[in-house]
């Protein structure tokens, strides 16, 4: 699929970031982690997956037994979490409480929990700060779901990946997940707060058919279109 006009939003007013920052949103197993690691390896800047911070968060509720069900117990956990979120070799890390989740981020627990916690309006409204400051000192290719739209509503450089939900499907299985996609979708799309939606002003792209390398040369294409500093001599990898 070429690239498409992004559909309209509510117009928003936010400082644009201290530094530059690319905003790559889509649903789950669009190919967009992938594609933004690659991205920012090529631009050698810093690679950050926000959704890393709500599965720490949901990893570290639930050792502690703490559900969103129950709202005053769950807002005072988080508030009493030290969460650290920096940028180390070029990459995000997430440690709560001083400790890093590691492959747990990704457990079965944490899969089934974590769009329901991300889907806090109170949480992602706490967390907004905390994604921000990151573009205070570092370049970055963020991805997530409202990367465009909430977090880093004033950058010039969006993106919206998307691709067919059987490719999607497979993909997801591939990566040994088995939670629905149909799910995650519907409660991506459906929350109150920051849903799943692609920004007015984001570029467009279906990575059904395409290799990431395709890809990636596309959103470079893209990004020197849009001014974005480039390092000499770009590639995908």
């Amino acid at each position: 699929m070429p690239w498409a006009p992004a559909r309209s939003e509510p117009n928003r007013i936010a400082e644009a970031p201290r530094c530059p920052v690319v905003a790559i949103d889509g649903p789950s197993a669009s190919g967009k982690s992938t594609v933004a690691k690659s991205l920012a390896q090529a631009l050698g800047i810093a690679y950050c997956n926000s959704g890393l911070v709500y599965r720490a968060i949901t990893w570290g509720l639930i050792a502690k037994g703490v559900t969103i069900e129950r709202e005053p117990v769950f807002k005072t956990t988080v508030r009493q979490m030290k969460i650290e979120c920096q940028i180390e070799g070029n990459e995000l890390h997430v440690r709560i409480d001083g400790k890093e989740p590691g492959q747990e981020a990704r457990s079965p627990e944490v899969n089934a929990a974590v769009s329901h916690v991300a889907a806090s309006p109170w949480l992602r409204k706490r967390l907004l700060p905390i994604f921000r400051q990151l573009a205070e000192e570092h370049s970055l290719v963020m991805e997530g779901r409202d990367i465009g739209t909430a977090v880093f509503p004033a950058t010039r450089y969006k993106f919206y990946i998307d691709a067919d939900p059987k490719v999607r499907e497979q993909r997801r299985q591939k990566q040994g997940e088995t939670d629905s996609i149909e799910d995650r979708d519907w409660e991506d799309r459906s929350r109150t707060a920051a849903p799943l939606r692609c920004a007015a002003d984001a570029a467009f792209l279906d990575s059904s058919r395409m290799t990431v390398e395709e890809v990636v040369r596309r959103l470079l294409d893209e990004l020197r279109k849009r001014g974005f500093p480039l390092p000499e001599g770009p590639s995908a990898p």
